[in-house]
């Protein structure tokens, strides 16, 4: 239930437009709509001032986005320490080839993640076409 509290809030802010962020969240708008509704009727505030040019957060919406966010960190936290792993038998560095491309769009994401669960092996992406990669490798 709270990730889709925090979807739905941070979509909504995002696309500053109910009907956008229910084609994104691929919901019908009157779902949504009624949703943040309820949401808003339930927390006492109003989370964002509907107008004709879309939806503008307010400093209670703002402020509720900033909570969900903190809470998600606390749970994504939580699931990294459950998953750690005991890497006393794994190696201490592990090699990457990857196409430039690739580098860019990938490595931090994998890099952060991978860190938090096993914050003793070192990740060394190399870069490079594929022919380059194949030569080192071999």
């Amino acid at each position: 239930m709270f990730n889709k509290k925090y979807l739905y809030i941070k979509t909504l802010y995002e696309e500053g437009n109910i009907t956008k962020a229910s084609e994104k969240l691929y919901l019908s708008q009157p779902a949504l709509s009624t949703y943040l509704k309820r949401l808003e009727n339930e927390l006492g505030c109003t989370l964002f001032e509907r107008a004709k040019t879309g939806l503008k957060i307010t400093d209670a919406g703002l402020f509720y986005l900033d909570y969900l966010q903190k809470i998600k960190n606390l749970n994504d936290d939580l699931e990294i320490f459950l998953q750690k792993k005991d890497t006393k038998d794994f190696p201490n560095k592990i090699n990457f080839g990857i196409t430039p491309w690739v580098g860019a769009y990938v490595t931090s994401d994998i890099s952060l993640k991978f860190a938090k669960i096993f914050p003793n092996i070192d990740l060394n992406f190399i870069e490079g076409e594929g022919y380059v990669l194949k030569e080192l490798y071999e």
